[in-house]
């Protein structure tokens, strides 16, 4: 089994020339998904002996087996080595290699939402708009702008300025691209062709007044505007969903789920494939959700031990 700790993958996670490679990974899962290959996927929280939670998130397709841990409280408190990943083999189990997910978590959702910009984007997208700085944002600025090949600027808002100062320090020098820090929400939405909200959902809501007409909307946790579901036209990966093995009371109730939308949902799979359309009229406001389970851990993971293992990195362990 290799060991890949979070100083041994730093590189991977910097090197933005690498992530065509995530994108591949992640194409090739959404397309065997909706050819009704979905495979399993669970996910269990922990409570700890203090208040934290831990959650286990287990996959199995024929993209590769995977189980996580992770910090799923709402505070995220736990030690940042509780946040692990194993990737088995999906023939007989054996362990290939586990992963330090301090890096690679937040890219597990941030590339899925660049390979949705990729497919849903106006081809001449110019400005990304962000709510938000912490660490899902500064993930997603880099995939967005390997997704957007005309890019040109971020605005980027967050409640506290002093964090969203440190994002544009950081991102901007990354990426070459100039970092707006704006005051308001609805200015980070202004002439924005992409919008990332990576704030908590339905936090602060948006207007679908206030949106470019035919940008593009990706969420990770759900957009709860009436006004925007009404109007936009809802993009999910696919249809076709793993079968799940265990999913959590907050899931249950609906959370997590992909929005309603009084606009029939189309599959991003089918827009790759050249199915159908993106919008239905150019000045379609899209709606990309990434709200649910979806089992991307497992090619992610498969990305990082192929880089690994063609670099030579990592600790080989003998469990014997």
């Amino acid at each position: 089994m290799l060991l890949l700790t979070a100083r041994d993958l730093q590189p991977l996670v910097d090197d933005l020339t690498q992530l065509e490679g995530a994108f591949k990974a992640i194409e090739d899962t959404v397309l065997q998904m909706h050819r009704g290959d979905g495979g399993h996927i669970g996910w269990v929280d922990v409570p700890l002996a203090s208040e934290e939670v831990l959650g286990i998130f287990v996959t199995s397709n024929r993209a590769g087996s995977s189980v996580r841990l992770w910090d799923s409280a709402v505070r995220h408190q736990l030690h940042p080595h509780a946040q692990l990943m194993l990737l088995l083999d999906v023939n007989d189990a054996r362990p290939k290699a586990l992963l330090s997910a301090v890096g690679l978590n937040p890219l597990r959702t941030s590339v899925p939402a660049g390979v949705g910009v990729k497919h849903l984007a106006m081809p001449d997208a110019r400005v990304l708009g962000i709510l938000g700085s912490g660490d899902q944002a500064r993930s997603l600025a880099r995939t967005l702008n390997h997704a957007l090949p005309r890019l040109e600027r971020i605005q980027v808002w967050n409640r506290t300025r002093a964090n969203a100062e440190r994002f544009a320090a950081e991102t901007a020098g990354l990426l070459g691209k100039p970092i707006a820090i704006v005051d308001s929400p609805a200015a980070a939405l202004e002439d924005a062709d992409v919008v990332a909200p990576t704030t908590p959902a339905g936090q602060p809501d948006i207007d679908a007044g206030e949106l470019k007409t035919g940008s593009v909307v990706v969420t990770l946790t759900g957009i709860r505007s009436p006004g925007l579901l009404a109007t936009a036209r809802t993009v999910v990966p696919t249809q076709y969903r793993p079968s799940p093995l265990a999913i959590p009371t907050r899931f249950q109730g609906g959370g997590g789920r992909p929005p309603a939308s009084d606009v029939p949902p189309i599959a991003l799979a089918d827009v790759m494939q050249g199915r159908e359309p993106a919008r239905d009229r150019p000045d379609r406001i899209v709606l990309f959700s990434l709200a649910g389970m979806y089992p991307w851990d497992a090619p992610i993971m498969e990305w990082a031990f192929a880089w690994a293992s063609a670099r030579g990195s990592g600790t080989e362990i003998d469990l014997d």
